[in-house]
């Protein structure tokens, strides 16, 4: 999986938590990094030698659909042949401008460095395994591959104007099974805005209100939460597992996540 830049980590949490609306470059642009920049930025890129970032078009012809939250290239991202050495080649890290810009992703090649030399091709090959899926933590399969293939492919995905958030006696598995909601309460649902989802920072976003459920309706054990994207049924978005888990929670006893208790983060 793909590293995010603390940019874009903050961008897709305030997208997918909190609503704020931003549209994915049209364009992105690839680069070989001989040493690999965090998440921060910095790193060194590949210079001289008839070298340039590789520009490639965000649409689904480049992006096919993600699967299993994982998304690869569908062409071959081809920087050409050096015209004189470029050394050694540890990564990619992708940008938003053909020279500068943000850093968005960024990863180590799967075979691992590679060194090119003068008169030597280079390209990432078309499927070759290299992830370029963007990853939050604790998303469900489902959603992650909305977000991948609304960020590489240029997919649309409206995320829902209200989530609604279910105490788990089971978590459910990353694909949205087997998961057992507590019987001694329902859904609450959350307007998903600014509000109740303040402006990411540090690749983080947490709750700006409490998540109240209100009061048990029978004793019961939890060992998280889960989000859905319905008031029942529904999709599974995203779920995590309480700091104190198991928490015993006793017929009528009041049972609430505390503001900035919800916790989601790049992964």
């Amino acid at each position: 999986m793909a590293n995010l830049s603390n940019y874009l980590a903050n961008i897709l949490l305030d997208y997918v938590k909190g609503g704020t609306g931003v549209t994915p470059p049209a364009t992105t642009y690839f680069a070989l990094m001989k040493t690999m920049p965090t998440a921060s930025g910095g790193g060194v890129e590949v210079s001289g030698g008839s070298y340039a970032r590789v520009a490639v078009t965000n649409n689904s012809s480049n992006w096919p659909a993600s699967s299993g939250g994982s998304k690869t290239n569908a062409n071959s991202i081809n920087f050409g042949t050096a015209t004189a050495d470029w050394g050694t080649v540890v990564g990619v890290a992708e940008f938003d401008a053909s020279s500068g810009g943000n850093l968005l992703t960024f990863s180590t090649l799967n075979g691992g460095p590679v060194t090119i030399l003068n008169g030597t091709p280079y390209s990432i090959p078309a499927g070759s395994g290299q992830d370029f899926g963007v990853q939050l933590t604790n998303l469900s399969t489902y959603l992650a591959d909305r977000m991948n293939d609304w960020f590489h492919g240029g997919g649309s995905y409206s995320v829902p104007a209200t989530t609604y958030f279910s105490p788990m006696t089971t978590l459910p598995s990353a694909g949205g099974t087997g998961g057992v909601e507590s019987a001694a309460f329902s859904r609450l649902a959350k307007t998903n805005n600014s509000t109740n989802w303040p402006a990411a920072s540090g690749q983080t976003k947490s709750n700006g209100t409490s998540l109240d459920f209100g009061n048990a309706s029978s004793n019961t054990s939890i060992v998280g939460i889960a989000e859905y994207d319905a008031s029942s049924g529904g999709n599974v978005l995203t779920f995590g597992a309480l700091s104190n888990a198991p928490f015993a929670a006793a017929s009528g006893q009041d049972f609430q996540i505390p503001i900035n208790g919800a916790v989601y983060q790049a992964a």
